[in-house]
């Protein structure tokens, strides 16, 4: 039996590069779709909020976020969407390796579910990103949750919008469903 080639949502749309008016060495916007990204959505079971957070500090050394907050280390970054869920996002190796490990301990006291093929992941980097940002989440990027590295969760559409790092604020990366990613990456290039 063939098997059949994965392909990102973003496949046939996704062109890398900058866009808008370049104005002297100052790029307007950058888009980059991010791949190869391991996602999960953590969510604990009733009366087991205590048991995966012991758990997950154990193996990744992380307090896990209370509200919509993201917190990193070692390539895994924990995102807080709702009330004892999280997206866990790995970014190479030895995070995907301490996220099956995690998946592992917390069977019996969480949902684990497996986002990698379902979501797209767009960098928006450059001089205007958060004007671009402003665009797409109709939301002012500046709320009070930014210096936690949250811009914004909207549960029911799948997004999430975040800095890339706590330090740079002319980056941020969009998180959406696949099936919403062609779209979201054409809103953005507008």
């Amino acid at each position: 039996m063939a098997k059949l080639a994965q392909l990102s949502p973003l496949a046939a749309v996704a062109v890398p590069g900058r866009y808008g008016n370049a104005t002297g060495t100052t790029v307007p916007v950058t888009l980059k779709e991010r791949s190869g990204l391991k996602l999960r959505v953590i969510a604990a079971l009733s009366r087991q909020g205590p048991a995966v957070e012991d758990m997950v500090r154990k193996i990744t050394g992380l307090e896990l976020p209370r509200g919509p907050k993201r917190v990193v280390a070692k390539g895994l970054a924990l995102i807080g969407t709702a009330p004892g869920q999280w997206l866990a996002v790995a970014e190479d190796e030895s995070s995907r390796q301490m996220l099956e490990a995690l998946a592992k301990q917390l069977v019996g006291h969480a949902a684990i579910t497996e986002q990698s093929d379902s979501k797209a992941v767009i960098r928006i980097s450059g001089a205007r990103a958060r004007d671009v940002m402003a665009i797409v989440v109709e939301h002012d990027v500046e709320c009070q949750h930014e210096s936690a590295g949250i811009l914004r969760t909207d549960q029911p559409r799948q997004i999430a919008q975040f800095r890339h790092g706590q330090t740079s604020t002319n980056s941020v990366r969009n998180i959406s469903s696949g099936s919403s990613g062609a779209t979201m990456w054409f809103r953005l290039k507008r």
